[in-house]
């Protein structure tokens, strides 16, 4: 669906199909707008969440609750932030491996085959900008740098661990050569990448969306599992830096 021959384009293409909508404020409008069925109690609760993510970023427990608030919103790009911040430091196996789950499918319900070469991307609807500034927001960043790095849409049917890997491959790379504002999330994978672990990484962290598929590689894969395994012991994603925080990002000075 997405098909355009300049990063430009695309911009201009994801921005006018996407029914997006810009606030300036960080009043609980915003929570409004995304929660389903416009439900006050549940929009409260987002929001107390999120603030009490960005005021004690060290308390993992509330990145969990996160991405399960915001997985059946029209904001599921929030729900993969929260959910890496999550797994990369629970200790709670059961939990890994429900939030395993989510994400895998949080990303099949934002990348949909349609048919042959027609598919939808669409992790968010709604973002809070700061007009001052101009800045396109991290929500929009994401979805297009995965449209313009992932051309090949036929495989968004019977996704896969590997397509996601090769998504998120494709969207560093993106982020890279047009030289994208730094967010935690891809400084992380960045730091992933670099060490030559993202593979690994992806499928460690997906494991339980497609059980068979990851039994299948990490049986093939053996030693880059283990080595993996032994490095996430000294490296993980950093929350003290707190701009992969929505609530930081969109309040941060540009």
């Amino acid at each position: 669906m997405v098909k355009t021959a300049t990063f430009l384009a695309l911009v201009i293409l994801v921005t006018s199909l996407c029914p997006c909508s810009f606030a300036q404020s960080l009043d609980q409008s915003y929570y409004q707008k995304i929660v389903p069925a416009a439900n006050n109690a549940k929009a409260l609760e987002l929001q107390r969440l999120e603030t009490a993510a960005l005021n004690k970023p060290e308390e993992i427990d509330n990145y969990y609750d996160l991405a399960k608030a915001f997985a059946p919103t029209s904001e599921r790009v929030w729900a993969i932030v929260y959910a890496e911040a999550y797994c990369s430091h629970t200790s709670d196996a059961k939990r890994f491996l429900e939030i395993s789950s989510l994400m895998g499918k949080v990303y099949e319900s934002s990348l949909i085959y349609k048919s042959d070469n027609n598919a939808t991307i669409s992790f968010m609807q709604v973002a809070e900008i700061d007009h001052a500034s101009g800045r396109v927001p991290f929500e929009m960043n994401f979805e297009i740098s995965i449209a313009y790095g992932f051309k090949d849409y036929n495989r968004f049917k019977n996704l896969s661990i590997a397509t996601i890997h090769d998504i998120r491959i494709n969207q560093l790379r993106v982020w890279k050569e047009k030289k994208l504002p730094d967010h935690g999330l891809i400084d992380w994978l960045q730091q992933v990448s670099d060490a030559g672990m993202l593979e690994a990484y992806d499928y460690w962290l997906l494991q339980n969306f497609r059980p068979a598929e990851y039994a299948v590689w990490s049986t093939k894969n053996n030693v880059k599992l283990s080595e993996f395994l032994t490095w996430r012991k000294t490296h993980q994603f950093d929350l003290t830096k707190k701009n992969f925080h929505r609530l930081y990002s969109i309040s941060a000075s540009p």
